[in-house]
C-alpha cells in the first residue's frame, strides 16, 4: 500500500528534538510531547549493544548514544508498510556550529549504529558538502562525488531524499524559500533492493568528543511507493500572515486527553477532539481519520501579567472551555452526560488555531495546560475549568524528611521528622539539622555539589563548601588537624604548627608518635588555651592537667569542639568570592519536580533562548544562593532566584517555561504596530520616578545576637551574622530636570532582599533598577489584532500613533497579555519610559496653551 504521513515535532512537543553531541556520544534530549502516543516512534539504531529497534512510548528519546554510528528516529507505521522499499523522505534540520556530526536521512536500512546497512543522504556541515552513501555493515562508501553546499549556522534546512528502484536523489534548501525543481545529487545504485527501515537523524563519524554544538530535528515525513512525502508544515510567518488576514475563517481546535483504559483494563490516554467549525484531519496527518466535532462554543481567555514591579512570577489566569451537550429529550440526559464521570482532573488540554482547509499539522498551538474540573455552566452545556502548567509550580520543592534507614541515624534521630534542607548555591548562616547529638552529625543539604567532607567531625554526613566553616556562637566546630612542633614537659604545654581553633572543653585524639604520657587514639580534653597555638590537656573533662613525660614532636592532634554546643546554633560562613555556580542537573521540562531540574531551568545556559544574560554569562556571580528547610513551593523559589537579578518567570501560551527581564527598550522590536493595527490605545497606569534602591545581598538565614558571637568571631563576622542582610549604599550622581530629586512625589523604594552574594552584584542591580525607574513611565493598554498572539511577556514592540508623543514611533515592553483564540483581538499591556517635555514658562503664559483655542 502507499502511505503519505508526517510528524511535526514542534507541534507535539512545543520544541524541536535536540541532539547534544558531547563526551564521545550523542545525547538525544528528552522532550515531553503533549499526551502519550504509545509506540508512535522508535529509534532504528539506538545503541551499539541494542541491535533491535526500541519503542519510545511517550518520549521521543532520552538516552546517551555512545560512540560513532548512525542514529535515526523511525516510525512503526512506515516500517509496517509493504511498499516502503520505494520511499520519499522529507525532514528539517538545524545546528548551532560546525563539526563532524552530520544530519542524515536513511532508507532501506538495517543493523545497529556501528553496523548499519542502507542508503543514506548526509548533510556534511563541517565540509559544506552533500553526499549519498551506500552503507554495508557499517562501512560507508560515497556513491559518486559529493556536491558542494554552503551551510549557515542557526539556519533551518529542509532535505528531501528519494529512493525509487535504483534511482537515489537528494536536494537541500533553506527553510522559507521555495523547494528547488532540480536535485543536488542524482545517483544510481542496485546494491540494496529489499525494503528496510527509514528515518531521519544524525551520523557521528568518530568516537571522540565534539564541541557541544546542538543539532535540531524539526519534523520528518514519509511517502511510500510512488507517493511524495508531505510538504513541510506552515511556518510561523505564514501563520502570522493568516492572523493578520481580517476576513479569514478562524478554526479553533480543542483537544483534551482524559484518562482511559484498554479493553484489558490497563491505563491508556484517550483524546477528545472538538472544534468551533467542522474539521477533519487530512491523510498526511498523524491521525488521518480524526474528526473534530463542531460543538466548541466557548474558548478560555488566558491572561498573563507581570507584578507591578515586573519581578518574580507572572500572574496567570485561565477561563472556561465550553462545549455543547445536546439534549434530544427535553426531560432526558445530554448526549455527553457520561463525560461528567470521567477522569479529567489534571489531564492535558490544548487549543490550536488555523484555517478549516489546512492540515491539522499546519495548525499552531495557542494554549496548553491542564483541566482542573468539569462542570455544567447551563442546560445543554459542559464546561472545563482549565489552568496553565503553572499550577504544578505550587507543589513543594521537596517533602523529603531527614529520617534515616541505616545505622546510626534511624527515625529516632533528633530531626527525623524535619524536612531535609536544600542549599541552592552558597548560603550564609544556614541552620543545619542535627542527626546525632553524640557524634555531632548533621544532615547534608540536598542538591549540594562540588563539596568536601569533614568526615571525622560529621560522620561523613555533612559536606562543607571549600572555604566555609561551621560555628557555634562564634566558636569554630571544624575539625583541626595540627602537628605537634614543641612540648614543654615542665608546664605540660603543647605547641601546634598553626592556631588550633579549639576551645576549653574540646576533645582531642592523637595519632603518630606522641609525647610521653599520651596514647594514640585516646580521647583527651582541652584544659587551657594559653595562646592560639598552645594548649594543655586533661584525661577527663575538667580534670587535672595531663602530665607529659617527654618532648617528642611530630605527632598529630585531631580536635573536636564537642562541649561548646549548649543551646547549639550552627552557622555557615560565606566565602569572600563565591566560585560555585548554581548547577544541579540536566533536565529541561518545566513540569519536572526534582531539585536538579529546577535550578538547571533557572540558572543553566541550557535554556539559551530567553535566558537572562546574567545567568548565561556568569552564573556564579549572578546569584549567591537560597536555603530552604520547609515545604516552600517551587514557583516561590524560582521567583526569589530570578527576582534577585530583577527578572521574572512565566509560562508561554504553550506551557513552556520562560525566563526574562524587563529592561529599558534596546531598539530591537520583535513586532511593530501602526495606527491601523491599533484598535484602541489608552493609559492605565503611571509609575512615578524612583530614587535609588537599596539592594540586599548575602541574606542571613539565622540571625545571631551579640551574646551568641564570642570573641573568637571577627568584627566582620559579627556584623555579617548579626543582621538579616547586607545592603548596598549606591548613590546616583547626576543633574538636570529628569531625575527623581526634581519630582515632588518621588518614590523611595523599600530595601529589597535578594539571593545575591556579592556587594558588586548588588550595586550593579541597584544601578540597573535606578536607570529603569529614574524617569516617569506609563503602562498603556493596547488592543491589536490576532497577530499579537505571537508575543510573549518581556518582548519589545514598536508603537506608532498620533497620540501621546508616539508620532515617530516609541519602543515599549510587553508586561501583560490577554487573549482569546476565538476572538480577533488581543489586549496588551505595555510599559514605556516617558521622554518628558518641559515647557518654557513665562508669567504671561496661559494655563492652557493658545493652540488649544485656535
Amino acid at each position: 500500500m502507499a502511505r503519505q504521513i508526517m510528524h511535526f515535532l514542534e507541534m507535539e512537543a512545543q520544541n524541536p528534538l535536540r541532539f547534544n553531541v558531547a563526551g564521545g556520544g550523542i545525547d538525544v534530549a528528552a522532550v515531553e510531547p503533549f499526551g502519550a502516543h504509545a509506540n508512535a516512534f522508535r529509534v532504528l539504531a539506538w545503541h551499539s549493544s541494542d541491535a533491535s529497534p526500541k519503542y519510545l512510548g511517550d518520549r521521543y528519546a532520552a538516552k546517551q548514544l555512545n560512540g560513532a554510528g548512525r542514529y535515526y528516529l523511525g516510525w512503526p507505521v512506515v516500517t509496517a508498510d509493504v511498499g516502503r522499499a520505494d520511499i520519499d523522505i522529507l525532514a528539517a534540520f538545524a545546528r548551532t556550529a560546525n563539526d563532524s556530526v552530520q544530519a542524515s536521512l536513511a532508507a532501506r536500512c538495517s543493523g545497529s549504529p556501528t553496523t548499519a546497512t542502507g542508503y543514506f543522504a548526509d548533510l556534511r556541515w563541517g565540509s559544506n558538502t552533500l553526499a549519498i552513501v551506500y552503507g554495508n555493515a557499517g562501512v560507508d562508501t560515497d556513491i559518486g562525488a559529493t556536491a558542494a553546499f554552503a551551510f549557515a549556522a542557526n539556519t533551518v534546512y529542509l532535505a528531501r531524499f528519494r529512493v525509487r528502484g535504483t534511482a537515489l536523489k537528494l536536494r537541500v534548501w533553506a527553510a522559507g524559500t521555495t523547494e528547488p525543481g532540480t536535485w543536488n545529487i542524482e545517483r544510481t545504485d542496485s546494491n540494496i533492493a529489499a525494503a528496510g527501515d527509514a528515518g531521519a537523524g544524525f551520523r557521528k563519524p568518530d568516537a571522540g568528543s565534539q564541541n557541544y554544538a546542538q543539532r535540531y530535528l524539526w519534523f520528518y515525513s514519509f511517502g511510500t511507493s510512488n507517493e511524495d512525502a508531505p510538504d513541510a508544515p506552515k511556518s510561523w510567518s505564514e501563520f502570522t500572515d493568516f492572523l493578520r488576514t481580517q476576513d479569514a475563517v478562524r478554526c479553533v481546535l480543542a483537544e483534551i486527553d482524559p484518562l482511559g483504559q484498554t479493553s484489558a483494563g490497563a491505563a491508556a490516554t484517550a483524546r477528545v477532539c472538538v472544534a468551533n467549525v467542522d474539521f477533519g484531519a487530512k491523510l498526511a496527518d498523524m491521525y488521518p481519520h480524526a474528526t473534530y466535532e463542531e460543538i466548541l462554543v466557548g474558548v478560555p481567555e488566558m491572561r498573563r501579567k507581570l507584578p507591578d514591579d515586573f519581578r518574580g512570577g507572572a500572574n496567570i489566569s485561565y477561563g472556561d472551555l465550553i462545549i455543547k451537550n445536546e439534549i434530544p429529550d427535553p426531560l432526558g440526559a445530554g448526549l455527553l452526560d457520561e463525560w461528567k464521570t470521567w477522569n479529567w482532573d489534571g489531564r492535558p488540554y490544548r487549543v490550536l488555531m488555523g484555517h478549516p482547509l489546512w492540515r491539522r499539522v499546519d495548525f499552531k498551538p495557542v494554549q496548553m495546560g491542564t483541566v482542573a474540573d468539569i462542570f455544567e455552566p447551563g442546560r445543554g452545556k459542559l464546561g472545563f475549568k482549565v489552568r496553565g502548567r503553572e499550577v504544578l509550580e505550587q507543589r513543594p520543592l521537596t517533602t523529603t524528611t531527614i529520617a534515616q534507614t541505616t545505622a546510626p541515624y534511624f527515625d529516632t534521630s533528633p530531626s527525623a521528622a524535619g524536612i531535609r534542607p536544600i542549599a541552592l548555591g552558597q548560603v550564609l548562616n544556614a541552620p543545619l539539622k542535627l542527626i546525632d547529638q553524640t557524634a555531632l552529625a548533621f544532615a547534608a543539604p540536598l542538591g549540594v555539589t562540588g563539596l568536601t567532607t569533614n568526615n571525622a567531625l560529621y560522620g561523613g554526613v555533612l559536606p562543607l563548601f571549600p572555604g566555609f566553616t561551621v560555628r557555634d556562637r562564634g566558636v569554630s566546630l571544624n575539625q583541626p588537624v595540627r602537628t605537634i612542633t614543641a612540648v614543654d614537659a615542665g608546664t605540660d604545654e603543647i605547641t601546634t604548627d598553626a592556631p588550633h581553633g579549639l576551645a576549653v572543653g574540646a576533645t582531642v585524639v592523637g595519632s603518630g608518635t606522641l609525647p610521653g604520657g599520651m596514647s594514640a587514639d585516646f580521647k583527651y580534653y582541652v584544659k587551657t588555651v594559653p595562646t592560639t597555638s598552645k594548649l594543655t590537656l586533661s584525661a577527663t573533662s575538667g580534670g587535672a592537667t595531663l602530665n607529659l613525660t617527654s618532648t617528642t614532636t611530630g605527632g598529630t592532634l585531631l580536635g573536636r569542639n564537642y562541649d561548646v554546643n549548649a543551646g547549639f546554633g550552627v552557622l555557615m560562613k560565606l566565602v569572600a568570592t563565591p566560585d560555585t555556580p548554581l548547577t544541579y542537573g540536566t533536565g529541561v521540562p518545566a513540569s519536572n519536580s526534582s531539585v536538579a531540574d529546577l535550578v538547571t531551568v533557572v540558572a543553566s545556559s541550557a535554556y539559551a533562548d530567553g535566558m537572562l544574560s546574567a545567568f548565561k554569562a556568569n552564573k556564579s556571580s549572578a546569584v549567591g544562593g537560597l536555603h530552604i528547610e520547609d515545604t516552600t513551593a517551587r514557583g516561590q523559589i524560582m521567583s526569589e532566584l530570578i527576582g534577585s537579578v530583577g527578572g521574572f518567570w512565566s509560562l508561554s501560551r504553550t506551557g513552556v517555561l520562560q525566563l526574562s527581564r524587563v529592561d529599558l527598550p534596546a531598539g530591537a522590536p520583535v513586532a511593530e504596530f501602526e495606527v491601523d493595527d491599533l484598535r484602541e490605545l489608552r493609559q492605565v497606569r503611571r509609575i512615578l520616578p524612583n530614587e535609588a534602591s537599596r539592594i540586599g545581598y548575602a541574606p542571613n538565614d539565622q540571625i545571631q545576637t551579640g551574646g551568641d558571637l564570642s570573641t573568637l568571631a571577627t568584627l566582620t563576622e559579627k556584623d555579617l551574622y548579626g543582621k538579616p542582610q547586607s545592603l548596598t549604599t549606591f548613590t546616583p550622581s547626576e543633574s538636570g530636570l529628569s531625575q527623581p530629586a526634581n519630582h515632588i512625589l518621588r518614590v523611595t523604594p523599600p530595601a529589597r532582599t535578594t539571593c545575591l552574594a556579592n556587594k558588586a552584584d548588588a550595586e550593579t542591580e541597584a544601578q540597573r533598577t535606578y536607570n529603569l525607574y529614574r524617569v516617569p513611565s506609563v503602562v498603556n493598554a493596547v488592543f491589536v489584532d490576532a497577530a499579537g498572539m505571537l508575543l510573549e511577556l518581556g518582548d519589545e514592540i514598536l508603537l506608532t500613533h498620533p497620540r501621546d508623543g508616539m508620532e515617530e514611533g516609541v519602543a515599549a515592553i510587553v508586561v501583560g497579555i490577554a487573549e482569546n483564540p476565538a476572538r480577533d483581538r488581543v489586549e496588551l499591556e505595555v510599559w514605556r519610559p516617558l521622554v518628558e517635555q518641559f515647557p518654557v514658562v513665562t508669567s504671561s503664559d496661559p494655563f492652557v496653551s493658545e493652540e488649544y483655542y485656535q
